[in-house]
């Protein structure tokens, strides 16, 4: 199977006064993997139903393989669709569930058979071929799914948020299994989530949304580490924040710098030059050390105290007061060599002059 290459031009979707889209442009290439990521209310599922054809643009063109298919009908778009719900026939077995599509396209009971053991085959429920929805669990019922809408070979599968209903490990589980189908399949996926994690795991490339807009698009690791502002900073990843009220070059440790002041009263040190619009400084909770054994060589040195400490399993993450106008996170590997921290301890934290960035707000 080859994957579709989509094109928005201009898409906008307006509801009475309400622009729930602004006018926008994206591509996503033949057999990629894009995700569309932002918070509730920010388009994408709106954005997702446009692609597909249930909801009409306001203005715009949807191009898939250089066609405009902005007026043609969902049944017409040679598409597979995913829901959060499943959306499966609770009185039609597994097998029939899957081989509906075809039937729908009057195919071959020969062709039907063979397409279906397929699929069932991809998603490891070959066994399960004579079950009901009700007798599945809700990671297998997701499997039926992705396997109907997969079917009939379509270049485009759309999935929103299909992960959604399930339980943490479950859908760790399941966001592997998707990965994987999609390398079997080949098909083009466009993936909407509101979880940055799932997002930053599964995507090849990503936009976020925010109003109706695309404020960044880029691979996760390009989005992490060259934000384009500070909104996109603090939603894809964890990020301290700070409002930088003054900046100029100088002199620290023997070493040119920038030294910014800041709204929170914490002086920052960094390694880079801001862009003229830079008002906002981030570092990433995984760049401070907690009582490093020598802070000789970290250019940000400040006192804290622990005011909180969340055990996330794999990581453990810290509350630290440095100012009453300033609490930072920081974030370290639940290792056991690392010593307990009580609540109130007094605390040096500090992080290398490299790691504070500067973006617009």
């Amino acid at each position: 199977m080859n994957g579709a290459r989509v094109e928005l031009r201009s898409i906008c979707k307006k509801y009475d006064d309400a622009c729930v889209l602004q006018p926008l442009d994206l591509v996503v290439e033949q057999g990629e993997f894009f995700a569309l990521l932002g918070p509730s209310g920010s388009g994408k599922s709106t954005l997702l139903g446009t692609i597909a054809g249930f909801i009409p643009p306001s203005s715009g063109e949807v191009v898939v393989n250089g066609d405009d298919i902005t007026g043609v009908p969902p049944h017409r778009r040679n598409l597979g669709m995913v829901f959060q719900n499943y959306s499966l026939f609770p009185y039609l077995t597994v097998y029939r569930n899957i081989a509906f599509p075809l039937e729908m396209r009057r195919v071959r009971p020969k062709e039907i058979k063979q397409a279906v053991a397929r699929v069932l085959d991809m998603v490891q429920l070959s066994h399960m071929a004579d079950r009901l929805p009700a007798q599945l669990s809700g990671g297998q019922q997701q499997r039926v799914a992705l396997a109907r809408a997969a079917v009939y070979d379509p270049p485009l599968l759309l999935m929103d948020e299909p992960l959604g209903a399930l339980d943490k490990n479950l859908r760790e589980d399941l966001q592997q299994e998707i990965r994987e189908f999609h390398r079997k399949v080949g098909a083009t996926i466009i993936y909407v989530t509101h979880d940055q994690y799932e997002a930053a795991a599964m995507a090849d490339r990503l936009a976020i949304l925010r109003n109706g807009r695309i404020e960044q698009c880029g691979s996760p690791h390009h989005l992490y580490n060259h934000p384009g502002n500070s909104f996109v900073a603090g939603f894809l990843g964890e990020a301290n924040l700070f409002e930088i009220t003054s900046k100029q070059e100088g002199i620290e440790n023997g070493n040119a710098d920038v030294i910014a002041e800041t709204r929170q009263g914490v002086r920052l040190i960094a390694a880079r030059s801001p862009q003229d619009d830079a008002a906002i400084a981030y570092i990433r909770p995984e760049s401070i050390v907690i009582n490093p054994s020598s802070s000789a060589t970290l250019a940000n040195v400040h006192d804290a105290i622990v005011d909180d400490i969340v055990n996330s399993g794999g990581s453990l993450r810290y509350r630290l007061r440095v100012t009453d106008n300033c609490v930072l996170t920081a974030r370290k590997p639940n290792d056991r060599s690392i010593a307990d921290l009580p609540l109130g301890e007094k605390v040096r934290c500090a992080w290398d002059s490299k790691e504070v960035v500067f973006v617009p707000r």
